[in-house]
């Protein structure tokens, strides 16, 4: 398991650049006030931002990601995908740290998609 970054969709890109310190291929994962998933953000997505003008003081929830590949813990631990929402052909190319959460969307941890790949592969 990797270390979750969490940040609320009202915290700025200048927070979430500050909470990512250039650690590369990581995630911040953007909740809502009951700790739902709302979306996340890297660096790249940060950057780009910025270079549509976007001020540091932006809000997360106008430029996050709010599409995001995540996978239900259940079905994790089922070693079935069916709901989730993963791309594994589209991840293979690059790193990729993903939210598993619960059958609400509420996030429990972040994972690597070796690890993902490791328990499916593992049955």
């Amino acid at each position: 398991m990797k270390k979750i970054l969490t940040l609320k969709d009202v915290d700025t890109i200048k927070s979430a650049f500050k909470l990512l310190k250039g650690q590369f291929g990581m995630i911040v994962c953007v909740l809502s006030e009951d700790r739902k998933l709302t979306g996340v953000v890297s660096e790249g997505d940060l950057r780009r931002a910025i270079l549509k003008g976007f001020p540091l003081n932006t809000k997360l929830k106008k430029v996050q990601n709010s599409n995001p590949t995540y996978v239900y813990e259940s079905e994790l631990k089922a070693k079935k995908i069916v709901k989730s929402k993963i791309n594994l052909q589209a991840s293979m190319d690059r790193p990729l740290i993903f939210p598993v959460v619960d059958k609400n969307k509420k996030l429990l941890y972040v994972s690597s998609i070796e690890n993902l790949i490791e328990i499916l592969q593992n049955k």
